[in-house]
């Protein structure tokens, strides 16, 4: 790996929070490495990032994940206006309903607001109709996402990659998949969400595996936000075990890097690049 001055940086779910707060770490083997990585954010030579699937998403404690998913549903709004013609024009809205989120946990909010003040700024992740926690709070605000020239092009960016890494039946994908079953037992159109809410349509094993494939899909949609903004390195201890279908494995590795130029790094690769700066 070459040296990069001023490092834009992409940190996952297991990196993020030991770099946010190193002094919660202080035995695990890694504590100094988290230490320099902090302090490198604070002298800018590190620009850090976190996707916001992490606080709409992969927050939610596993057990209440398939609830959560069971009970979404899209917020509808029905505008009606006149037309020069005297005409009546009806539009017809479909967005995300924010109170459905149970929020962040306070925990989850501290550490946040630590990462914030730190220098890190959240990677817009668009699926139509996530909501986002604690609508009345400012935790997800827009100043607090990165900035892109062409929000058009960010936007379209992202949803090539995730496009790319669902083909590969990784990332949302592998969710998708256990959905597409209970939609072939059900024998009618409903979206697999709305499939959760009935027992007989999802057996208990898949309503564990789609809890567990959450981490795959914030997997996915990080990796494609991370290629949306034009960051450089994606910073990662997770390696996808053998066999694993995940974005994360070797495979899909090497295709990111060949595709996107994505460039994975460890706490310890990206302490080395620092030092070797």
């Amino acid at each position: 790996m070459g040296v990069i001055t001023r490092m834009r940086v992409t940190f996952d779910t297991n990196t993020y929070r030991p770099v946010v707060e190193p002094h919660r770490y202080v035995n695990h083997p890694d504590h100094a490495i988290y230490v320099d990585l902090n302090q490198a954010i604070r002298d800018r030579r590190i620009t850090p990032f976190v996707g916001e699937a992490l606080f709409t998403i992969e927050a939610i404690r596993r057990t209440a994940r398939v609830p959560y998913l069971a009970s979404r549903r899209p917020l509808t709004q029905v505008t009606e206006s006149g037309t020069a013609e005297g005409r009546i024009q009806v539009t017809v809205t479909i967005g995300p309903d924010h109170a459905q989120h149970p929020g962040l946990s306070t925990r989850e909010i501290e550490r946040l607001e630590t990462a914030l003040q730190l220098g890190f700024r959240l990677l817009a992740q668009p699926r139509i109709g996530t909501p986002r926690p604690t609508p009345v709070r400012p935790d997800l605000h827009p100043e607090r996402f990165a900035s892109y020239a062409d929000i058009n092009q960010r936007q379209n960016r992202f949803f090539e990659a995730l496009k790319a890494i669902e083909a590969r039946d990784v990332g949302f994908s592998i969710a998708k998949a256990i959905g597409d079953r209970a939609r072939r037992r059900a024998g009618r159109p409903a979206t697999w969400f709305e499939l959760l809410e009935e027992d007989q349509f999802f057996n208990a094993d898949e309503r564990k595996e789609i809890a567990a494939a959450v981490g795959e899909w914030v997997d996915g949609d990080n990796i494609a936000a991370h290629v949306a903004y034009g960051n450089e390195i994606f910073c990662t201890e997770d390696k996808a075990g053998k066999g694993r279908p995940s974005i994360m494995n070797a495979d899909n590795r090497s295709w990111l890097e060949r595709t996107y130029g994505t460039r994975f790094a460890t706490p310890r690769d990206l302490h080395a690049l620092l030092k070797n700066d």
